[in-house]
C-alpha cells in the first residue's frame, strides 16, 4: 500500500489505501478512488475507452458516481502454476454493496484485466500466491527496480 499512496504520478487513481490480511486466509483492501483521474490513468496503461465505460456503466447500476469514490472489498485470491483465482466475498462503492454475484460471474473477464496488467509490470512474475495465517505467501520474480514518474504530481 505504500507504493499505492504516494501517488507520484498525478493521474494515478487510488489514494488512502489499505490492505489487511486476516488469518482466515481472506484479504481486504479499501481506499479512494478517484474517478476524474481514472480515464487518464486507464489510456495510459493501454485500455480502451469502451473498456472504461464498461467498468462505469456496471458501477453506475449500483451507485452513484462520486469524484472521489470510496471502496471496500473483501474475499480471496490466490495463484497456483501462473493460474489467478478469486472469491469476492463483499465490495462496496461509497456505502453501497454491489452483489458479489456480479463480480463472481465475470471472474474471466476480471482475470483477464489483471493478467493485462501485470503483462506491463518488467520483470515481474507470478507462479505461487496465496493467503493465509494474516501472510502473504509469494512465489515469483519482482522487478529489481520500478520507476514512476515523480514530475507530474
Amino acid at each position: 500500500t505504500a507504493l499505492l499512496n504516494i501517488k507520484s504520478w498525478r493521474y494515478f487513481p487510488l489514494h488512502d489505501c489499505q490492505a489487511r490480511f486476516n488469518p482466515d486466509g481472506t484479504g481486504e483492501f479499501s481506499g479512494i478512488l478517484e474517478m476524474d483521474t481514472l480515464k487518464d490513468y486507464a489510456t495510459a496503461r493501454g485500455y480502451s475507452e469502451d473498456d472504461l465505460k464498461v467498468v462505469t456503466d456496471w458501477v453506475s447500476r449500483f451507485a452513484v458516481l462520486q469524484k472521489d469514490m470510496p471502496f471496500y472489498m473483501k474475499g480471496t485470491a490466490s495463484v497456483h502454476n501462473g493460474v489467478i483465482n478469486f472469491n469476492v466475498q463483499q465490495l462496496q462503492f461509497g456505502r453501497i454493496s454491489i452483489p458479489v454475484s456480479q463480480i463472481n460471474d465475470h471472474k474471466a473477464e476480471l482475470i483477464d484485466l489483471l493478467e493485462e496488467g501485470f503483462s506491463h509490470i518488467e520483470g515481474f512474475s507470478v507462479n505461487e500466491f496465496s493467503l493465509s495465517n494474516g501472510k502473504i505467501h509469494f512465489d515469483g520474480t519482482l522487478p529489481t527496480s520500478v520507476a514512476r514518474a515523480t514530475g507530474n504530481q
